[in-house]
């Protein structure tokens, strides 16, 4: 399946994307928090399969929200 994950700045600006494809929404979750590890200004992503926001992390509620 494919995923697009999103990368946000502290003024909540978009500091780029990556594509994932991954074959369950376990791994492209894993996939996403690895590169979000390599982005020193990054301070959250979204992870989206199409229109359905799969995960998002914000890291100054160090919060993770997950759809159902």
């Amino acid at each position: 399946m494919q995923y697009r994950c999103y990368f946000f700045g502290a003024n909540g600006q978009l500091l780029g994307a990556e594509t994932i494809i991954q074959e369950s929404e376990l791994e492209a979750r894993a996939a996403a928090r690895r590169l979000f590890a390599q982005r020193a200004h990054a301070i959250g992503y979204e992870l989206r399969q199409g229109g359905r926001a799969v995960e998002i992390y914000d890291v100054k509620t160090a919060r993770t929200s997950r759809a159902a």
